[in-house]
């Protein structure tokens, strides 16, 4: 009965990583022309706290950009080092540190804050810690323009890992960006990540801001893709594009690590959308029954069978779902490490979702959940 239930189960997940697969390589490509010439004017928004090591990167990034119809605007999360001072050696007049009103803590306000200050039609918001491609802007703009989409998620990947432990999250969200493209394509998510994040500042009104979420830390991106999905689905899209996509940091230790993941797994119990709660439910239970079976092999040898043949479906499937999305992000040398990757990756998926409903977490230096 066992094994019935290994290969039922293994099968389930391998035909959802070939979906997830399959709708990503539906994605079309976005190219930017040579004759491109767009002309949508933009307000960046990137909120910060405590932000010192890395504001001046992100910021020269940006104003590095070959597409120069834009505002930047860094709104200060109430930070306690000097990221409001490094904001104001600045001399160009499109940077401008705007100070998160007092009493309201969190990304959300910040965000707030700067899409009331924001003087341009189209929001891009990103994070402190990124750092960008010189043609970011314009393929964005480029996009918005062609496409007409209101509302854009646009890809996010790690860059300069010097550890096992920042390659495994490169691999891992690699994962992570296709699942979440090929979910806003076919409808079974809400995909967006807020350090590349674009949406027209009167959609962000129609749709009633972060209204509804204010209770949770994390969100200002997903949850503000699901209210668009369920009023305007066709106005919504994915850029697949290597210009526009935007590289961060990866957490330095473990406690960051997880600390990060269970944040992120907060936001799944407060989804709407019944696919793609049933898949995360699906997937975090299958990984659930992988590492009850590893344990129940080591005093029922009958069960190593069974064993084997789930966690066979699962790397399989794993490997060509990370080995397309590692291809197309042109990172496969991190591919080296799945082996290694395997036992990790089910460990931290049972334990952060298990966390992220039971347990608080901080985030730059504030108790949340």
């Amino acid at each position: 009965m066992v094994l019935m239930i290994s290969c039922f189960l293994g099968l389930i997940y391998a035909m959802i990583m070939l979906f997830y697969c399959k709708a990503w390589q539906s994605i079309p490509s976005f190219y930017l022309s040579d004759k491109a010439n767009p002309q949508t004017k933009i307000s960046v928004l990137i909120p910060a706290r405590n932000e010192s090591d890395c504001i001046s990167s992100c910021i020269e990034s940006i104003l590095a950009q070959s597409y120069g119809n834009f505002e930047l605007l860094v709104i200060n999360d109430h930070s306690t080092d000097d990221t409001a001072a490094k904001i104001l050696n600045y001399r160009d007049k499109r940077v401008k540190l705007i100070e998160s009103e007092a009493g309201f803590l969190g990304k959300k306000a910040a965000l707030s804050t700067g899409i009331s200050t924001a003087v341009n039609k189209l929001i891009v918001t990103s994070d402190a810690d990124c750092e960008y491609h010189e043609d970011w802007l314009k393929t964005i703009a480029a996009c918005y323009e062609e496409m007409d989409w209101r509302m854009i998620a646009a890809p996010v990947v790690f860059h300069r890992e010097s550890s096992f432990l920042e390659r495994f999250q490169a691999l891992d969200f690699s994962g992570m960006i296709l699942i979440g493209a090929a979910s806003l394509k076919s409808g079974w998510g809400s995909f967006a990540n807020g350090a590349n994040f674009i949406y027209e500042k009167s959609f962000f009104h129609e749709l009633g801001g972060f209204a509804g979420n204010e209770s949770f830390a994390s969100g200002d991106d997903v949850f503000l893709m699901e209210k668009a999905m369920k009023v305007s689905p066709e106005q919504v899209g994915f850029l697949k594009s290597s210009s526009a996509t935007v590289k961060t940091l990866a957490a330095r230790s473990w406690t960051s690590f997880l600390q990060q993941r269970i944040r992120w797994g907060s936001k799944t119990q407060a989804s709407k959308n019944v696919k793609m709660l049933a898949v995360a439910i699906f997937v975090f239970g299958f990984n659930i029954y992988l590492l009850a079976l590893f344990i129940a092999s080591f005093f029922w040898s009958v069960v190593l069978g069974a064993f084997l043949i789930a966690f066979g479906c699962k790397m399989l499937s794993d490997f060509l779902l990370l080995s397309t999305a590692c291809t197309y992000f042109q990172r496969r040398n991190l591919l080296w490490l799945f082996l290694a990757a395997q036992p990790l990756h089910i460990v931290y998926i049972v334990w952060a979702g298990i966390l992220a409903n039971f347990s608080t977490y901080t985030w730059k230096g504030r108790k949340l959940g």
